[in-house]
């Protein structure tokens, strides 16, 4: 087509693509064959003196998709904004070279994670603020392709090796790959002594990001949707309102996995901010019975203001024996107006096997309520049944 009008020499062609499809560790997952793309990009004759180096030759320079914006108006002479991301990598006002490439995993469709991760030319760093919630979580867009249930069913035969079998387990608190070495990322060395140092700097580059950027993923979604009547997330999260630091912290301990963070943890159950005591409480879900001791100021969580709040300290509390405390808070989540305290419930429910039977009717009729199969809460709705009907 540029030929056909003659604007092949006057065009600088960006090929590229999306991150894949509904293949398992492709999109949404945070490993190379989920993140890293292809990039090419054509200079014609006429500008090729923008061309960092000659034609058909190839560079090692990191780059992002919200670098394409200022590198657009660095090639035609304009200066781009300094409220923008993204550096500039071509053209007369680029950047330096970016030394990292940041990413995020948030809620996928109608399931939950929280994920970030951030590469070097060597190195992929993945920091699991949910580490017990598997990578292979059901996703009904994802289980279209026939290879995800194929997987899931080798798996339930145990006829997988401890590779493939690692998609549908926990996941570490922390991850970190050589890329050069291990391309897909199967050989983790995060706990190795000899790669301490790179996992220092690496984390420490990941947490400067979330601080620098004001990173409203720790917010869960059903107070996000209340925040977002008045304002946006971007203005809250600078508002003063928003208190990342502790936040953050509150959120590395809960998914550390370390059992003497306990008792911080029961300490900040009790805290002003509703993120802080949600945080707590998916800390004492992720040390499952090690978080025995909590469950005294867990349950006064299942009256907070919070129906997030609410939702959280009842799935730690099922998961220390709770189990009529918790399905009456989730009945309680099922019946709310709000979308994603129904999608939260529906998760916790997901994971409870027969135990979630007292719930089936305020299940059932969720669904006839909301019949649209494009909504989150039919779509985990429609799986919890299954599950409990075939079960």
């Amino acid at each position: 087509e540029l030929d056909e009008s003659g604007l092949s020499e006057n065009t600088i062609v960006f090929y590229y693509s999306d991150h894949g499809g509904a293949l398992g560790r492709s999109k949404r997952f945070m490993y190379e064959s989920g993140l890293r793309i292809p990039l090419v990009i054509r200079f014609p004759q006429r500008y090729s003196d923008l061309a960092p180096a000659k034609s058909g030759s190839t560079t090692d320079r990191i780059v992002t998709f919200v670098d394409f914006a200022p590198t657009i108006l660095s090639l035609t002479n304009i200066q781009p904004p300094a409220w923008l991301q993204g550096k500039a990598f071509l053209g007369k006002t680029q950047g330096s070279h970016r030394e990292y490439a940041f990413a995020f995993r948030g809620r996928m469709d109608e399931r939950f994670d929280m994920v970030r991760s951030v590469r070097d030319k060597k190195f992929r760093y993945i920091k699991n603020f949910m580490p017990h919630k598997i990578y292979g979580q059901y996703l009904s867009y994802l289980w279209q392709a026939p290879s995800m249930a194929s997987w899931e069913n080798a798996w339930q035969k145990g006829e997988l090796n401890d590779v493939q079998s690692a998609f549908w387990k926990p996941k570490p608190s922390e991850e970190l790959y050589d890329v050069e070495a291990d391309p897909h990322n199967i050989r983790n060395l995060a706990t190795l002594p000899e790669y301490k140092d790179v996992v220092l700097r690496m984390r420490e580059a990941n947490r400067q990001w979330m601080l620098e950027h004001r990173d409203v993923g720790f917010i869960p979604e059903p107070m996000m949707l209340e925040i977002a009547k008045s304002q946006s997330l971007y203005d809250y999260a600078r508002s003063g309102k928003y208190a990342l630091e502790k936040i953050m912290e509150t959120a590395e301990l809960a998914s550390s996995m370390d059992p003497s963070v306990l008792p911080e943890l029961k300490k900040r159950l009790t805290d002003k901010d509703p993120v802080v005591r949600y945080w707590a409480a998916v800390g004492c879900t992720i040390l499952w019975k090690g978080a025995m001791s909590a469950k005294a100021p867990l349950s006064k969580l299942l009256n907070d203001p919070e129906i997030s709040v609410r939702v959280a300290a009842a799935e730690a509390l099922y998961l220390l024996s709770e189990k009529d405390k918790s399905l009456r808070v989730l009945r309680d989540a099922l019946q709310s107006n709000n979308l994603m305290a129904r999608v939260q419930a529906l998760n916790v429910l997901g994971n409870m096997g027969k135990d979630a039977m007292p719930l089936m009717d305020a299940i059932k009729a969720l669904l006839k309520e909301n019949l649209k199969d494009g909504d989150y809460d039919v779509r985990a709705a429609k799986r919890l049944l299954e599950k409990m009907t075939s079960d």
